[in-house]
């Protein structure tokens, strides 16, 4: 069969015409993860097909030899249909649809034509399998924040065993308070991320539930009984994931709790790695005037005016990263309100807001771990200094003694200190 490098055209009369009525945007082939998702859901479909006699042996054959053509990747080019378009996902399905049916052809080569909506498409609807492979390509990426997520809590827990008992001052309302160690510092930082990744991998779980076989509104019209689960059994197989038909299909078609329970997950992630970041920066803060008891490399000069003055570059970016991912988890919030009836036509969105805020998760933590958290230090001279402002011992004093008696203890040594006025008895 001839790759397509000789500029074949693939696609058909249905893509390019909706090319017209899209707004501009990113096509679905600059999403090679989802082309290769929706092209496992189009072959496990003819598996399923052939299986309950809807399609003919040498027709599954050929579609599913063309569906392991355009897994090559050699065919990505023929997507070009527009992320987000109107008609819900029908114009991607078509893209596919004819795709598929023309290399099918090819390689039937007896001069029958396998056809886009007869054959690939038969039993389908783009309203099932459009979410179905938006369920695999979230998977494969919340796949890649756990990954990361991973290596960032193995860099706080090195960093926490580095530093160990070496102590520092702590802070409530950015106020001296009592000391604590390093290694609890970032021990407890390294539990936030190991929650957050339990909770990104249980929403990625949910997602393995998939409506395919609904076909247009849950009912399976046009579609043989049976035919969703062959469909669910085979993508599983093909993917080595655990995908199953959802126990209720009218309940997958209208709505999209999965999805917007996944988004909320990064949006919680995005709190905790914002977090870490701001408490490093504020931490770097100086070097005369702030806090500056961690030391940052140093990456790049800070100011066009200031001569010498050096930024807190990354930990900065980190932020902004984490500050996008809220603005993404929003929109996936307003498209799953915008859903009405039977199903919901904006699952584009869901997908173009979940893989931003997915990307921005990953680019801002992977930015912040090598190029940031690695390398920096705790400068333990200023913190030997520090640790003496610590108010452990007036807290031990008042288990002891009283209140009373700390207080007038530490206005002795602190005329800003302020005792609580009140009845103490």
């Amino acid at each position: 069969m001839t790759r397509n490098n000789s500029g074949k055209t693939y696609y058909g009369s249905f893509t390019a015409n909706a090319l017209s009525n899209s707004p501009d945007g990113p096509s679905i082939s600059e999403y090679p993860d989802f082309v290769d998702a929706y092209t496992q859901v189009k072959r496990a479909c003819a598996q399923a097909g052939r299986d309950t006699g809807i399609v003919a042996p040498d027709i599954c054959e050929a579609i599913v030899r063309a569906c392991d053509a355009i897994l090559t990747g050699d065919y990505n080019d023929q997507f070009i249909s527009k992320l987000q378009a109107g008609g819900s996902a029908t114009t991607t399905n078509m893209n596919f649809n004819e795709v598929i049916a023309a290399l099918a052809s090819e390689i039937l080569g007896d001069g029958r034509a396998v056809e886009p909506i007869d054959d690939v498409n038969h039993a389908q609807s783009s309203n099932d399998t459009y979410p179905t492979a938006m369920h695999i390509c979230l998977v494969g990426r919340l796949d890649a924040v756990v990954a990361e997520l991973r290596q960032l809590l193995s860099s706080l827990l090195e960093k926490a065993e580095a530093y160990g008992d070496e102590r520092r001052l702590g802070r409530t309302c950015l106020m001296d308070a009592v000391t604590l160690t390093i290694g609890q510092t970032h021990q407890g930082q390294a539990t936030s991320v190991a929650r957050i990744i339990r909770e990104v991998e249980a929403a990625r779980d949910a997602l393995y539930s998939v409506p395919l076989g609904a076909t247009a509104i849950g009912t399976g019209i046009g579609a043989p009984d049976g035919y969703g689960r062959k469909a669910t059994e085979y993508l599983a197989q093909t993917t080595g994931r655990p995908y199953r038909q959802a126990e209720d299909l009218f309940d997958a078609m209208a709505n999209v709790d999965e999805i917007v329970a996944a988004a909320h997950v990064l949006r919680r992630a995005s709190m905790i790695l914002y977090k870490l970041a701001a408490d490093v920066r504020l931490l770097s803060s100086g070097p005369q005037g702030g806090f500056r008891e961690i030391k940052l490399k140093k990456l790049q000069a800070g100011s066009s005016i200031m001569p010498g003055k050096v930024n807190p570059t990354i930990p900065e970016a980190t932020m902004t990263c984490m500050i996008r991912v809220r603005g993404w988890v929003d929109m996936v919030e307003e498209a799953a309100d915008a859903g009405e009836l039977e199903i919901n036509v904006f699952e584009p969105i869901f997908l173009e807001a979940m893989i931003g805020a997915m990307d921005n998760i990953i680019q801002g933590s992977q930015l912040f771990r090598e190029r940031c958290f690695d390398a920096m230090e705790w400068d333990l001279d200023v913190m030997a200094t520090k640790n003496a402002y610590g108010t452990d011992r007036f807290v031990e004093v008042s288990e002891a003694h009283g209140y009373d008696h700390a207080a007038n203890l530490r206005a002795e040594t602190d005329p800003d200190s302020v005792h609580i006025v009140g009845d103490t008895h």
